[in-house]
C-alpha cells in the first residue's frame, strides 16, 4: 500500500507460504496479494499458503487481518471491496468458478450468472452493491455482466470488434463510484483493446497509440477513478509492457 505522502507499507498474511522456485520443487505464487482498497483503507485480496491453497482476507484500517473462505471452496479469490467493506470475487470448486459477495459482518452469498456454465468472475463493486465482471459461455467466449448477487444480471458486450472464439470477447475490469465501467475486449486475432461503458450505458472503445496489434498485444485497462480517468498497461509490438493513463 502506498499512502498519499509517498510512504509505502508492505504486509503479509501470517499464514502465507514462502516457497518460491528455489524451494526444490515447482511451486509458484505462494505469499500475499492485495487487489482492492476502499476509502477507509480496508484492503482485500488473497494469500497462498504453504500447501498452495488460496484463501481470502480483509485487512482493516487498524491493520487487523481477517481470513475467510467460501464454504466448500478449493480456493477463494477476493478482488474488490466497496466503501462499506463489502467484498466480491470468485471461488473455485470441483465444478468450476463462481461469484461471491461477503458483507461487512462476514455473511457470504454465492452466485452464478445465468449462461456462465460455472465460470463467473466478479471484478468490481459499487457503493450501492452493484457488481461487474465477466463470465464464459459454453463456447468459452467472455461476456461482461452487471448486477447484484441475487440478480437480475445484464450482459455487457462491446457491440463490434469483440471476437466470438474461446477466450475472446468482453472482460470488464473495474468500475468507479458513478458507475462507469472500464475493461478490455479481445478481437478475432486475440489482440487487446480498451473500452469504457458510461453509467448511462454508452460504450466507447480506445487503443493506446503505441500498442501492438498482434495476438496478445494491445491495450489492457485495469482501473478507473470517479473523475473518469482510466489506467492500465499496454503491450507494444515487441511484447514489452508499458503503463498508461487515459484522462476523460
Amino acid at each position: 500500500m502506498r499512502k498519499s505522502d509517498g510512504t509505502i507499507i508492505t504486509f503479509d498474511h501470517p499464514n502465507a507460504g514462502t516457497c518460491s522456485a528455489n524451494c526444490g520443487n515447482t511451486r509458484r505464487g505462494q505469499g500475499t496479494r492485495a487487489y482492492g482498497i476502499n476509502p477507509a483503507g480496508e484492503i482485500t485480496g488473497w494469500f497462498v499458503d504453504a500447501v498452495d491453497v488460496r484463501h481470502g482476507y480483509v485487512r482493516a484500517a487498524d491493520v487487523t487481518i481477517t481470513e475467510f473462505d467460501v464454504s466448500g471452496a478449493t480456493s477463494t479469490s477476493p478482488y474488490a471491496i466497496s466503501p462499506d467493506g463489502t467484498v466480491t470475487g470468485w471461488y473455485d470448486d470441483a465444478v468450476g468458478s463462481h461469484g461471491f459477495v461477503r458483507d461487512p459482518s462476514g455473511i457470504i452469498t454465492v452466485f452464478d450468472v445465468p449462461g456462465g456454465v460455472s465460470n463467473t468472475f466478479p471484478s468490481g463493486i459499487t457503493p450501492l452493491g452493484q457488481i461487474e465482471g465477466n463470465y464464459a459461455d459454453t463456447k468459452g467466449v467472455n461476456h461482461g455482466f452487471l448486477g447484484y448477487a441475487g440478480g437480475p444480471f445484464t450482459t455487457l458486450d462491446v457491440p463490434s470488434g469483440a471476437g466470438t472464439g474461446a477466450n475472446q470477447g468482453t472482460i470488464p475490469n473495474a468500475n468507479n463510484n458513478p458507475g462507469a465501467i472500464s475493461g478490455v475486449y479481445i478481437d478475432t486475432n486475440n489482440a487487446y483493446h480498451g473500452f469504457v461503458r458510461s453509467q448511462q450505458g454508452t460504450i466507447s472503445t480506445f487503443d493506446v497509440a503505441n500498442a501492438g496489434n498482434g495476438a496478445f498485444q494491445g491495450t489492457m485497462p485495469a482501473g478507473n477513478n470517479p473523475l473518469g480517468a482510466v489506467t492500465g498497461y499496454y503491450i507494444d509490438g515487441m511484447n514489452v509492457y508499458h503503463g498508461f493513463v487515459r484522462t476523460k
